[in-house]
């Protein structure tokens, strides 16, 4: 759109650049005109018809100078507001373009911090797996040792019951 909007411009300044030149040679031709009396224009031509064909010429020279200006005028105005219109377009680029470059440095720490706190989670969850068999391991040994301990009595007192049987018999 920017490319096109200043392909737009650069037609319409080069229209004003040759608009102005054809100005400045009917500028020239009507002040060459001016400057020459009613008597030696009169005087210069031939017979009285090519005198009024050329005041008639001179006519339609200032006219055509005044719709040359006129179209020069509106032709700056129209380049004057195109350019006004691509200055603030660009401006909102620009900051549509430094709002995205701020969102997305955003996303991307987002991102990193989301990282942090999985890899984080991950860490502690593997501590815990980790404390967990552990945790049952003792406990594993805990039960074979009340098992063991608890065999180990059962054995003494089996053997204190018939060490009291024999003595309660002799």
């Amino acid at each position: 759109e920017i490319a096109a909007t200043r392909l737009d411009l650069g037609a319409a300044q080069q229209r004003h650049t040759t608009q102005r030149r054809l100005l400045a040679g009917l500028l020239m031709e009507l002040d060459a005109a001016e400057r020459q009396t009613p008597l030696s224009a009169l005087l210069a031509n031939a017979t009285l018809g090519t005198y009024f064909a050329h005041r008639n010429q001179l006519v339609l020279l200032e006219e055509d100078v005044r719709r040359t200006l006129a179209e020069v005028r509106a032709n700056r105005d129209e380049l004057q507001t195109a350019e006004q219109a691509l200055a603030a377009r660009q401006q909102t680029l620009r900051a549509l373009a430094n709002q995205l470059a701020d969102e997305q440095e955003t996303f991307v720490e987002e991102q990193d911090a989301k990282q942090r706190l999985l890899a984080s989670t991950k860490q502690n969850e593997t501590n815990y797996q980790r404390q967990l068999a552990n945790l049952r391991a003792e406990q594993a040994q805990i039960d074979q040792d009340i098992v063991a301990l608890d065999a180990k009595v059962r054995e003494r007192l089996i053997a204190i019951d018939a060490d009291f049987g024999r003595i309660g018999r002799v």
